[in-house]
């Protein structure tokens, strides 16, 4: 059971966080704690005196399909590592999120009139509902979003 360990430069509001991940290292993780929260999951992993691994803030484990925060780690006196986890939500389903059709309510950017924002004053003429896609090329492909679930 394969744990891919990175270090994460991206703020943990990012939903693709390529670009500011780093692998430093696979390792394997036992389950001898018992039942594991797929959540939260607490880890035993084996650790091959890589100090590069001690470093790592963010995993992927492959039986889960999954993206973790590392919340902490510690090396046991018996050479493992026991990582305390959180799961990513943002990252680990950033392809189904992308694929997702959502209305926009603000707009940070001034003049792309596509996004009404009532602090930002438009002609009333020029609202427009009209979908703007979260992936391809667009002017707000590499703009961040807050999504909402109500």
């Amino acid at each position: 059971m394969n744990v891919k360990l990175y270090k994460n430069t991206c703020s943990p509001e990012t939903a693709d966080k390529n670009v500011g991940l780093s692998q430093i290292g696979t390792t394997t993780f036992f389950n001898e704690i018992g039942e594991i929260n797929i959540l939260q999951p607490q880890l035993l992993m084996a650790y091959d005196g890589n100090t590069n691994l001690l470093g790592a803030n963010y995993c992927y484990i492959d039986l889960f399909k999954r993206y973790y925060f590392i919340k902490d780690l510690t090396l046991t006196s018996a050479r493992r590592l026991f990582a305390q986890l959180m799961v990513d939500p943002l990252m680990s389903w950033s392809a189904e999120l992308k694929e997702v059709d959502a209305v926009c309510v603000r707009n940070e950017h001034i003049g792309l009139n596509q996004i009404i924002d009532s602090s930002y004053p438009i002609n009333p003429g020029d609202k427009d509902i009209i979908k703007i896609p979260l992936r391809g090329e667009s002017e707000v492909t590499n703009s961040q979003f807050i999504l909402m679930v109500m």
